[in-house]
């Protein structure tokens, strides 16, 4: 469900902004999720930008080595503003 979500939301905007904050949990379905959705993001010319403080989140972003593949902003309202 959530990667319909994410298909529609990227076709139609310039920039999307996940904000991971309240993430107490993030698995591998999870990180797919992310994953498939930047390669989209890339195929539509559309922003993707995550805000994330969440430890756990962080913690599975640099054990995955995926944080590099990705452009992180200090909140949604900084994003908004852009």
């Amino acid at each position: 469900m959530l990667a319909t979500v994410f298909t529609k939301t990227l076709a139609a905007a310039q920039v999307v902004v996940v904000n991971l904050d309240g993430v107490q949990y993030l698995a591998s379905t999870g990180l797919r999720v992310l994953i498939e959705a930047k390669q989209l993001a890339a195929e539509h010319g559309t922003n993707l930008w995550l805000v994330c403080h969440s430890a756990s989140a962080n913690l599975v972003l640099d054990g995955s080595r995926l944080r590099e593949h990705f452009t992180f902003i200090d909140s949604v309202t900084l994003a908004v503003g852009q």
